[in-house]
């Protein structure tokens, strides 16, 4: 008899630790959901905002908000719960951030423009390259290097080029650049008289020039 009751009982825990074991799983089931669906969302919602990232001079600071006035015009920043930012590769706070300070906003693109930054480096403004255009005539070609006689001032300047540089005539036919042609070249100054171009037009070939000097040249004029 008192076997019996031993089996009934044993039987009875069995039961009841199998159901225990069930209840534990049916608890901690809707916990995972719950993160596993979070886990979608957040996914969802980086993989429908774009990266993007601004940089410009900060206008206004608010909230954990800046404004950056940038090539494209004014964009609002907000900086993330966890956001990080930067200057002289060492972590600051939000509070460190200065109006006319420059930096480079990382982060995801909203709806509304507004951009959910993860990372500002703070940086420094890039110098403005200055633009010139020169009109000479070529007085000696060579590889990505010409000097040209300056139509205005009639000085010689020198003309920087790469295989980058879009060089073509007025019709928009690609040329080859040779003593004696008239050109127009646009670009960056790297010093007074001498650019880094970034386009040359050929205006028109003259009678080629004579076999000398631009030394020579000058000392007769």
């Amino acid at each position: 008899m008192n076997s019996k009751k031993g089996l009934i009982t044993v039987i009875i825990l069995s039961i009841l630790a199998s159901t225990g074991v069930v209840f534990a799983q049916e608890a901690t089931d809707p916990a995972e959901k719950i993160r596993q669906e979070v886990t979608r969302i957040v996914q969802d919602q980086e993989e429908s905002e774009p990266k993007k990232a601004f940089s410009g001079e900060i206008t206004d600071i608010f909230n954990k908000t800046v404004v950056l006035e940038t090539n494209d015009g004014k964009k609002t920043v907000k900086i993330e719960e966890n956001g990080l930012i930067i200057s002289n590769n060492k972590e600051i706070d939000f509070e460190d951030l200065e109006i006319g300070s420059w930096v480079i906003a990382m982060g995801y693109l909203t709806e509304t423009e507004l951009l959910s930054a993860k990372r500002i480096v703070v940086s420094v403004k890039p110098d403005k390259q200055e633009k010139e255009a020169l009109m000479g005539t070529i007085i000696e070609a060579e590889d990505e290097r010409l000097i040209i006689k300056t139509t205005a001032d009639n000085e010689p300047a020198i003309i920087v080029y790469d295989e980058t540089t879009a060089i073509s005539d007025y019709a928009g036919d690609d040329l080859e650049l040779e003593k004696g042609q008239v050109i127009v070249a646009a670009g960056t100054v790297v010093s007074e008289l001498k650019i880094n171009a970034g386009t040359i037009k050929i205006i028109s070939v003259p009678e080629p020039v004579e076999e000398e000097s631009f030394e020579a040249t000058k000392s007769v004029e």
